[in-house]
């Protein structure tokens, strides 16, 4: 199958018989241009608190900055 930004992650390879198991575990990092997925409008309280999440993806991230207006 073609590789994805996605599929970088953690992978496990479990292997188990009669006398035993054993796994071992591997990280892949997938280089990929970078993107933010669309975000959904927010409505917030003034004086409470308020978490924005950005949905981005690539590899390597150098940075993220959050900018109000244009």
């Amino acid at each position: 199958t073609d590789i994805r930004v996605e599929d970088s992650g953690e992978y496990q390879c479990h292997v188990a018989n009669d006398v035993g198991s054993t796994y071992h575990a591997s990280r892949l990092n997938v280089y990929g241009s970078p993107f933010v997925r669309r975000m959904q409008n927010i409505t917030a309280i003034s004086g409470e608190d308020l978490v924005m999440r950005c949905p981005y993806g690539g590899h390597p991230i150098k940075g993220i900055r959050w900018l109000k207006g244009n």
